[in-house]
């Protein structure tokens, strides 16, 4: 069953991350800056909301709650109004016990955000377009494992985030195609816009 594909240790943790990372270079040309720069954890569901300041409740049926998290905190120090220097701590956490497929899409999804910190336009941090990339992404690194299941929920999700971003991306892939949709969303057009 589930249980016994479930991630609950670094190692394991760490191979998915090596194997996701070499995924998105293969696929679409996405390399993330070095887990070195950026590493991975591994935090139970109360772990994760306390990162992300929530209170953790068990649900019944599918439940929503975040995952994964891709953190990016900077501190600048200053010396009267001018930036000196800037301390970037970038993390991904994802919640032990995921399944192993869930928990090789949620480190896909979190890759990419840690991506588009480097290489996203200004323009697009729009958090639709940032979530729908990530859960495009995810969706494609889901069917290449035969994740069907777990694919279909992101396609069906109707939030106003997740869901219709993933839908805005999707019209992207199916104007430019699946292998274009990252370099027209990463190069600036001259209207300024790509659908």
């Amino acid at each position: 069953g589930c249980f016994s594909t479930s991630v609950r240790d670094k190692a394991t943790l760490l191979e998915i991350e090596k194997k996701a990372r070499t995924w998105m270079a293969k696929q679409f040309n996405m390399v993330p800056r070095s887990s070195s720069d950026c590493p991975v954890h591994l935090v139970d569901a109360k772990q994760m909301a306390r990162i992300l300041n929530k209170r953790f409740v068990a649900q019944n049926g599918f439940d929503r709650r975040e995952r994964g998290l891709f953190s990016a905190r900077e501190k600048q120090t200053l010396r009267g109004s001018k930036v000196i220097s800037v301390e970037r701590n970038l993390n991904i956490y994802i919640e032990s016990g995921l399944p192993y497929n869930e928990a090789f899409g949620t480190m896909v999804h979190e890759l990419v955000h840690l991506w588009q910190y480097d290489n996203f336009p200004e323009k697009w941090r729009k958090v639709q377009y940032r979530e729908g990339l990530a859960c495009w992404v995810q969706y494609h690194a889901l069917i290449s494992q035969g994740a069907t299941d777990s694919a279909a929920q992101i396609a069906q999700r109707n939030d106003a985030i997740y869901g219709d971003g993933f839908r805005l991306i999707e019209k992207v892939e199916k104007r430019h195609g699946k292998t274009n949709t990252i370099s027209v969303l990463t190069k600036p057009t001259r209207r300024g816009f790509f659908i």
